[in-house]
């Protein structure tokens, strides 16, 4: 899949100017970033999905794999890894 790259701001590339006058280390950087962009934007829909289930069904789900402080504490008593004081 194609990422559509957008051009570095004048302003992003001076603010990389008295560390990297030549501009490379900021283009890279954009270069990178501009991807992570490209593809935030693309989904964009599905995180707002995700965001409007969240309490119907993904709360509930990610909730039943978490177990409180005192089971995992017990957890690892029971396996050595930690002395309980």
């Amino acid at each position: 899949m194609a990422v559509p790259s957008f051009p570095i701001d004048p302003a992003d590339m001076q603010l990389f100017r008295s560390i990297d006058p030549g501009g490379a280390m900021a283009r890279e950087c954009w270069s990178d970033y501009s991807k992570k962009l490209a593809l935030w934007r693309g989904n964009r829909a599905h995180f707002e999905q995700f965001c409007a289930r969240w309490h119907s069904q993904h709360r509930a789900k990610l909730a039943s794999l978490v177990r409180s402080p005192q089971m995992v504490r017990s957890m690892l008593a029971r396996v050595g890894y930690m002395q309980i004081n």
